[in-house]
């Protein structure tokens, strides 16, 4: 069936439900949302037979829930996305969409495409109504990439807003953790399932009517289409949808399919397909293209694959690879896990059998070859260890909320003397000790450390060490956001230093810790003899992007997250070849050890295959949502790139 409307769109496919612009190629298959069972909310623009400009009064569901209820003058957009494709604009306190009895609550599936056109009037783009329920799937306040349900599910940092267009989407179940999307891939997942739901209702632009919410909570956000499901559809499902909306409202993504024959091994989490689980863990992990697999037939040595996506390589678990290649470039996004004894030990990514290692160290920050040398990371501190003042050298200004004497300022916990100290005027157990640092502009921070007093009243425990604590960041110095919060930590040794990983890089000038806990003294007081903070390296606790050129007889060279190339200066032996024996520091037969953290995905191309590896970088950035720590010259930092055919 084919159906020319005033507007000049050319429609293709079963009642309407694929559409092209006359003078454009883009045409997709004849799937409709509602060929999935279950679909109860489908808005569609391409389906609007609108002038540019024009008022929408009406915009029909053509799922099987009830029809929205449109207040104000939302605008029709042609060409909006593409140059070609049309949206539904909404002005905050001038247009939004309120429905109720969609037949959807707390198992659902929902996906849209929707951008904010102006970052100045943000709030938020899809919820729930009302205050019975509370869900928001994207968007909210200045921030994108978060999504709340009955609690919010996305990291304690989130990208600020911006005008791109996304694909958002959430599910779950009256059982099941809530997951979230961003273009189609898992972004984070929640501990709790909502106990309210949707309750029957969706918004586009706010949150509920109460006179003191509706216009701060509405938002100037553009709208291109909305499929929500009563029921948490399966993967392949989801897939399904996903595809439909990227293949017709985005252009074509480059993936390593595209690499052809140069991908030599793709090993993808977000593939449940390629993970079989038997017994306590992944009993084989399958690359997408090629023959290499991941293998482990000891089930008790097996890494666990985690349902927010990833195969956890924890401490004595691994897989063995097959069909490795000897010289490769690879990536790979992951997150390292601490593990005992303490946060300061390497981890294994990659091993050979003759013993020659991909190691990403946690404590001294190192990437590096295993019996072929290390070096240290290119960035690091970001905090000063040369201090002779609380405002020298410039630009950094460090004060404290009280001091014992004048021998104890904040200054001397970034002097870079151990032996010198801060000091609380007064024990914490009766008024909580706060230090702070102005680092003279907004830094990034991934990790921080603290190093225990030297001295000791018993010869075991330091005076006054910091015991229960909390770290927060500020771009005003009024305005405080909580980055961390550590609880009866364990007993330091005399001057021990111990690093403490964010879950999320955090991005402050200001930084703040208040003690509110302390031991090695009665009463107990609060002192720190450094405290550093770190940039967000990639073999830190934080998921990042790791990369490394290898091959027999030649100086290794790595980078992170984008970066540049950074050489060990020490050339593997010649006789090293295949270091892809073993994923997470398999011991060649022998019980793994020094587990290497939750692995999403590894890609392995041909040795020095330059012209693809910032193509690989970006598509690896944009899927996972680390394309906020690329460098601001890396030529994918703002969209990830497109398939080249």
């Amino acid at each position: 069936m084919t159906a020319l409307n005033q507007a000049n769109r050319l429609y293709i496919g079963g009642a309407q439900a694929s559409a092209a612009y006359i003078g454009s190629t883009r045409v997709w298959p004849p799937f409709k949302p509602t060929d999935i069972a279950g679909c109860a909310v489908w808005l569609d623009a391409a389906q609007l037979n609108l002038t540019n400009g024009a008022n929408v009064t009406a915009w029909t569901n053509q799922g099987s829930g009830s029809q929205p209820v449109i207040t104000g003058t939302p605008k029709y957009r042609t060409n909006a996305l593409n140059t070609v494709m049309p949206c539904v604009r909404f002005n905050r306190g001038a247009g939004k969409i309120r429905m109720t009895g969609t037949g959807v609550d707390k198992d659902y599936t929902i996906i849209y495409v929707g951008r904010r056109w102006n970052v100045t009037n943000p709030g938020r783009v899809i919820t729930a109504r009302g205050t019975a329920s509370n869900l928001l799937v994207g968007f909210h306040g200045y921030e994108g990439d978060v999504c709340y349900v009955e609690g919010w599910i996305t990291p304690p940092q989130y990208p600020p807003a911006n005008t791109l267009w996304k694909m958002y989407g959430a599910d779950s179940t009256s059982t099941a953790p809530a997951r979230f999307f961003r273009d189609g891939w898992v972004h984070s997942t929640g501990a709790a399932t909502p106990s309210l739901g949707w309750g029957g209702t969706l918004n586009i632009s706010g949150y509920n009517d109460d006179v003191n919410l509706d216009i701060a909570q509405e938002c100037d956000c553009e709208v291109a289409e909305v499929v929500q499901y009563n029921r948490k559809l399966t993967d392949a499902e989801r897939g399904q949808v996903e595809r439909y909306l990227r293949a017709k409202w985005f252009p074509p993504l480059w993936t390593p399919f595209d690499l052809g024959g140069n991908c030599l091994g793709w090993f993808d989490c977000t593939e449940p397909s390629t993970v079989q689980v038997v017994g306590q863990g992944v009993n084989n992990w399958f690359s997408r293209v090629g023959t290499m697999v991941a293998s482990q037939a000891t089930d008790a040595w097996r890494p666990p694959y985690l349902s927010s996506g990833g195969v956890n390589f924890t401490l004595n678990v691994g897989l063995a690879v097959a069909s490795g290649p000897a010289s490769f470039d690879v990536f790979v996004v992951a997150k390292p896990n601490p593990h005992a004894p303490s946060p300061v030990n390497w981890r294994t990514m990659l091993r050979s059998a003759q013993g020659h290692e991909i190691i990403l160290e946690d404590g001294s920050a190192r990437l590096g070859i295993y019996n072929a040398g290390f070096f240290p990371a290119t960035a690091g501190r970001v905090s000063p260890i040369n201090m002779t003042s609380d405002a020298a050298p410039a630009p950094f200004v460090t004060s404290q909320s009280d001091t014992l004497n004048t021998d104890s300022p904040a200054w001397k916990a970034f002097d870079g003397v151990t032996t010198n100290y801060a000091h609380s005027g007064s024990p914490v157990s009766t008024q909580p000790y706060w230090i702070k640092i102005d680092l003279g502009a907004v830094r990034s921070v991934g990790w921080y450390k603290y190093v225990a007093r030297h001295e000791s009243q018993d010869g075991v425990i330091p005076y006054q060490q910091w015991k229960s604590w909390t770290l927060a960041g500020s771009n005003d110095n009024s305005t405080w956001t909580l980055v961390d919060t550590v609880t009866s930590v364990p007993n330091f040794a005399l001057g021990e230093a111990r690093i403490y990983a964010l879950d999320v890089r955090a991005q402050f000038r200001y930084w703040r810790w208040t003690v509110t806990e302390g031991t090695g003294y009665t009463p107990p007081y609060a002192c720190a003899a450094e405290l550093e903070l770190h940039d967000g390296l990639t073999w830190e606790s934080v998921m990042g992007m790791a990369f490394a050129r290898v091959a027999p007889s030649t100086t290794v060279v790595m980078s992170r997250d984008g970066g540049p190339l950074v050489s060990t200066g020490t050339p593997l032996a010649a006789g090293s070849c295949a270091p892809t024996t073993g994923f997470g520091a398999l011991y060649m037969g022998t019980q793994p050890s020094q587990g290497f953290g939750n692995v999403k995905e590894v890609i392995f191309v041909p040795y020095g295959l330059e012209s693809e590896r910032q193509r690989v970088e970006g598509y690896l950035a944009h899927k996972w949502g680390l394309d906020m720590l690329l460098p601001a010259d890396h030529p994918y930092k703002n969209a990830p790139p497109l398939n080249k055919a």
